[in-house]
């Protein structure tokens, strides 16, 4: 598979294609989609995979922008990737999107509560676009892991940083993304797909 890979900043590994995206910016998306469709002329699947925690802080003290950029990169960036990618897999009539969701969109973490309400918009949010595109041919889910041992966490709290004491390699991550876009269990979701339009 070719991978190109959108992040804010430009990367340096050249097994990939990098584009400088910022995921708030739906005119920054288009132009890399542009980008990506020009070079390979296709787009077999998307990981939505941004994601910015914030201060780790009761919803009080939160400032107002704060709290909405947080919003922002993990919610509305999610949307902005959607709005721009479903479209072309639609008239493609297949296409993958895994959107990363977090255990904290569905138990809610104390002092964190940009980041757990703007994941438990990731879920419900999979979910909706998943059922409106579940006859295309297009398969949209989500992955919702405890805390996984990335840059991330460097946000976190000393304090909140302890209480993660088991933390997920990101090899272990990305091998749980690489089997949701594998054909078994592709094969799994058409099977469920079927059943459940039979209800």
């Amino acid at each position: 598979a070719t991978v190109a890979i959108w992040d804010r900043v430009q990367g340096e590994d050249p097994r990939f294609g990098y584009d400088v995206v910022d995921v708030t910016d739906g005119g920054s998306i288009d132009r890399a989609l542009e980008r990506v469709l020009a070079r390979h002329g296709k787009l077999d699947f998307v990981i939505n995979n941004a994601g910015f925690s914030g201060r780790t802080l009761p919803l009080d003290d939160y400032e107002p922008g704060e709290w909405k950029h947080i919003v922002d990169v993990n919610l509305v960036g999610l949307y902005e990737v959607c709005r721009a990618v479903i479209p072309v897999m639609r008239v493609a009539r297949r296409g993958r999107i895994i959107n990363i969701g977090s255990l904290a969109g569905k138990e809610g973490t104390a002092n964190f509560s940009a980041y757990s309400a703007a994941k438990a918009g990731v879920i419900a949010l999979t979910k909706s676009v998943g059922k409106e595109l579940a006859q295309t041919g297009v398969l949209v889910n989500a992955i919702a892991p405890a805390a996984v041992r990335t840059a991330l966490l460097d946000q976190m709290s000393p304090a909140l940083k302890r209480r993660k004491s088991t933390l997920i390699r990101p090899k272990r991550h990305a091998r749980t993304k690489a089997y949701s876009l594998s054909n078994p269990c592709k094969n799994q979701e058409k099977r469920l797909t079927r059943y459940l339009s039979t209800l």
